[in-house]
């Protein structure tokens, strides 16, 4: 299964991206997605909200089911509040 997104960090055109279901971990490669308006990366071991913290442009996130915490997902929709953040 696919866990490691390196290879598309180049791919900054990028609008919506599903790695739902993958292997995937870390959101790194994603940090310099400027024009992502969607993120589906729910039942994945992602631990970490913190490279997509600055993605303005990112207005739906899905991110349950994996690692994450409420504190770390409060923490990223208070510094995001134009994002609609699917999380249970």
């Amino acid at each position: 299964p696919l866990s490691d997104l390196r290879p598309i960090a180049g791919l900054t055109s990028i609008e919506y991206l599903d790695i739902s279901g993958t292997a995937v971990s870390k959101l790194d490669p994603l940090s310099g997605m400027l024009l992502l308006k969607e993120l589906s990366c729910y039942n994945t071991p992602v631990k970490k909200l913190d490279p997509i913290m600055n993605l303005a442009n990112l207005k739906t996130l899905k991110c349950y089911n994996t690692k994450l915490n409420e504190k770390k997902v409060a923490s990223y929709k208070a510094a995001n509040p134009q994002c609609e953040v699917t999380f249970y």
